[in-house]
């Protein structure tokens, strides 16, 4: 049974992080807000080399001056991956669908022959987007009514991209892999049924993938 407690980290003992210095780690969705804050935290403290991976594609590098100032996602995504760069950090982005197996493989082993090493973890971040423009038409998108169409667009990244990833570390047994839900996977909400369940995978694939030795070290964010 899933539920909340209040819990005080001041007391809890120390955890000696499972993070490789200088290890190549792929986040998807690593410009979206919280994505970009874990880079900034993997570079600085662990020195690693990320590989990206997002649904905006960016503009050659040469037209990225004239998004300075400017608004809307592509500005966000080029202003978060140039902040990451001053940082000192070592970045390759790819537009890619999580959901890719064959890309992501092939990616992955373009970075590990760049950065000659193994994939050290994979941080699992990728969302369908932002679902909150549901409460605008809640009837549509309660359970009985939904449709297909929104259930695979939500099942896109949580489900289909969390099972890439298990295909991806197959052969990477000793690779860290995080993968990020949300609270609504626990609580529900009018309007929210497949942003709910896809989120709902992710909690049960976790605990699943631990307990049957399944490739990477899966836990629940």
């Amino acid at each position: 049974v899933w539920g909340l407690s209040r819990g005080d980290l001041r007391v809890c003992p120390p955890v000696e992080m499972p993070l490789r210095e200088g290890g190549i780690y792929l986040v998807t969705g690593g410009l979206g807000g919280i994505g970009a804050a874990l880079a900034r935290i993997l570079i600085g403290e662990y020195r690693a080399k990320l590989i990206l991976v997002g649904t905006t594609p960016l503009p050659d590098r040469s037209q990225w001056p004239a998004f300075v100032g400017r608004q809307g996602k592509v500005a966000e995504r080029i202003d978060a991956l140039r902040a990451l760069e001053a940082a000192g950090g070592e970045v390759a982005y790819h537009a890619v669908d999580a959901a890719d197996l064959s890309s992501l493989q092939e990616i992955v082993a373009a970075a590990e022959t760049k950065w000659r090493g193994r994939l050290a973890g994979v941080f699992h971040l990728a969302s369908a987007g932002d679902p909150t423009a549901h409460w605008q038409e809640m009837d549509r998108h309660r359970v009985p009514v939904e449709s297909i169409e929104v259930y695979d667009a939500m099942f896109r990244s949580k489900v289909y991209g969390t099972w890439a990833i298990h295909r991806l570390l197959k052969d990477r047994p000793d690779a860290l892999c995080v993968a990020f839900s949300s609270a609504i996977s626990l609580f529900g909400g009018a309007a929210f049924s497949a942003y709910a369940a896809a989120q709902s995978f992710q909690n049960a694939y976790a605990p699943h993938a631990r307990a049957n030795g399944l490739p990477g070290s899966c836990c629940f964010v």
